[in-house]
């Protein structure tokens, strides 16, 4: 059935289908997982000491940078500091806009990104962990 226009309409369809042959001409996915690559390693290493650094990880393209009070213990900042908006917001100031979910940082970069712009996210997230959380 054909009856809405985000249900199987067909044009829809044609333009989902086209989307997936670009992605697939273009490689984007293993492009995804070479830069995937370089992002969780420069956060990694720029982040992997941080006192207050949980976790960083990743799959392909996407990465997460988990802020906590004590990264022994894994041990959560009370949410009322808010710090994880901070940090986003001290991200968006340097222009690296992204989003959050309470203290932790979501990084999606598109696919066809280049490395510059992957070194770029790393260096920005990382000066904005340093302002708010400095170590």
């Amino acid at each position: 059935m054909h009856a809405y226009t985000y249900s199987g309409h067909p044009v829809a369809c044609a333009v989902a289908l086209a989307t997936l042959d670009i992605v697939q001409r273009e490689g984007l996915v293993a492009r995804a997982e070479v830069l995937g690559e370089r992002l969780l390693r420069g956060l990694r290493g720029a982040l992997g000491n941080h006192p207050n650094v949980g976790d960083i990880r990743g799959l392909g393209l996407m990465a997460a940078v988990e802020l906590v009070e004590d990264r022994a213990t894994k041990q959560a900042f009370d949410p009322s500091r808010k710090l994880g908006p901070q940090v986003l917001a001290q991200a968006r100031q340097r222009g690296v806009v992204t989003r959050g979910r309470g203290d932790t940082v979501y990084l999606g970069p598109a696919l066809v990104s280049e490395e510059a712009t992957i070194d770029r996210i790393v260096d920005t997230v990382t000066e904005a962990v340093g302002v708010i959380l400095p170590d």
